[in-house]
């Protein structure tokens, strides 16, 4: 009992010293694996759950690591992230399985500052081209299955309603923020002849589709 005390008031000592609050470092032991960075680095994530654990833990022993049960190999760019302010993964990690550990963490990456590998990109480009020609191929199905196509032929524009339960919903819902597949998706209709004149995005997607 009286060394874990003489041991704690050392450290206290120690920082005192150092004529600073806060200890020079905050270590962890994620998944196992034991990281050690700058406490400054950690305790300036206002309001992170990193944050409250270092200050918590680093006047009660400041030697131990803290256990965080998560992916060591996510926190290594955790770290990354926090000391750059940017971070390119690897193609092992994904950009949805880092952005799912730093809200664990409670951090909140900005726009455009979490970048993938160029082999993940271009996988992510593939699947993206895929579903839009998916989708492009479902619409040209649906519009040729319905009685009023013959009138759409050489009349007025037709609208196209996806509701939450059709199989496309997820697809349909990425135009609006996907260029490159919004403009696959264009490109494929224009080749039958049609041109992609709206998309609307609410409760249910509505895509409205007109001939040239």
């Amino acid at each position: 009992f009286f060394s874990c005390a003489n041991t704690e008031e050392r450290d206290e000592k120690r920082i005192m010293e150092d004529n600073t609050n806060e200890p020079k470092t905050a270590k962890f032991n994620v998944g196992g694996k034991e990281f050690e960075t700058s406490y400054s680095l950690i305790a300036k994530q206002e309001g992170s759950m990193l944050a409250r654990l270092v200050s918590e833990t680093w006047l009660k022993n400041l030697s131990k690591p803290i256990f965080i049960d998560r992916s060591y190999d996510i926190f290594a760019f955790v770290l990354e992230y926090l000391r750059h302010g940017c971070v390119v993964l690897p193609d092992t990690i994904s950009r949805e399985m880092f952005h799912r550990d730093m809200d664990f963490y409670g951090i909140n990456p900005g726009d455009g500052t979490v970048k993938a590998s160029s082999f993940a990109l271009q996988l992510a480009e593939l699947k993206d081209r895929r579903d839009a020609l998916s989708l492009a191929d479902h619409c040209l199905r649906k519009l040729s299955t319905e009685e009023r196509y013959l009138d759409t032929l050489n009349k007025s524009d037709t609208q196209l309603t996806f509701l939450k339960k059709d199989p496309f919903f997820s697809v349909a819902r990425l135009l609006n923020e996907r260029t490159e597949m919004k403009a696959v998706f264009k490109e494929t209709l224009a080749e039958f002849g049609m041109t992609c004149k709206e998309i609307k995005i609410s409760s249910s997607i509505f895509i409205q589709v007109a001939l040239h």
